[in-house]
């Protein structure tokens, strides 16, 4: 479903083009104005409609993570299980420094 944002900004376009190149009164100004009003119209039933669908399907086609399921690492390689200790660490509030002399990363605090 299209955007009503991005409907908005276009609907009004060819009638700007027709009355800055024929005048407000001409036959092309007047079927642009039909133009501008169905893309008002879709604007007004679309939007609704696609708010509805979206809570409908939603409820129906997502699923709720358990917090414990997103630090099972049992199925992870070695890389993936660097990584999310890395997200960890960041997200604590603190930074690692590599390299340290024992071959371990050390970790301080910010």
């Amino acid at each position: 479903m299209p955007k009503a944002t991005v409907q908005a900004a276009l609907a009004g376009l060819p009638y700007d083009a027709a009355v800055a190149s024929f005048g407000p009164d001409s036959r092309e100004a007047k079927h642009a104005e039909v133009i501008l009003a169905l893309g008002v119209l879709a604007i007004a039933v679309t939007a609704p409609l696609g708010a509805v669908v979206v809570a409908v399907s939603g409820e129906r086609l997502l699923n709720q993570t358990k917090t414990e399921d997103l630090y099972d690492t049992s199925r992870m390689g070695a890389k993936e299980k660097d990584i999310l200790r890395d997200a960890a660490v960041m997200n604590a509030g603190e930074i690692m420094v590599a390299g340290e002399p024992n071959g371990d990363d050390a970790i301080e605090r910010v």
